[in-house]
């Protein structure tokens, strides 16, 4: 039962992942069709996720050192995504499941997510 469980969100997961890239490929994400970033749009200021739709529109272009000028750093997470997903998909590595949950590695990300917030803001990145 859990099995099938699993299945089906995994299979959910690609056929929703296969929809957002798709429309991510087609949409260039500075049309209006897009959403607009709202913590930029209050303040000013560059969220760590700020450029990452032309970054991911970029790269799903082949076009790397243009994602890479939009945000460098939504790029280094997309492997830190892969392996946290494989990680909660399979139950083959339960110690690297701890590692990566546990409350270290949390918050190891989000302090690398407010420098990175910080200083692409004062760098301009």
């Amino acid at each position: 039962m859990i099995l099938r469980k699993r299945r089906i969100i995994v299979a959910a997961a690609i056929i929703v992942a296969a929809i957002v890239l798709t429309i991510y490929y087609v949409v260039d994400p500075t049309s209006a069709h897009m959403p607009q970033c709202t913590f930029k749009l209050i303040t000013g200021l560059n969220c760590p996720g700020c450029g990452s739709q032309r970054a991911l529109h970029a790269l799903l272009h082949g076009q790397i050192a243009r994602a890479i000028a939009f945000n460098p750093g939504a790029l280094m997470l997309i492997p830190l995504g892969i392996l946290y997903a494989f990680v909660e998909w399979t139950d083959k590595h339960p110690c690297l499941r701890h590692a990566l949950l546990s409350k270290p590695a949390v918050y190891t990300i989000l302090s690398m997510l407010v420098f990175w917030t910080v200083v692409r803001n004062i760098v301009g990145i």
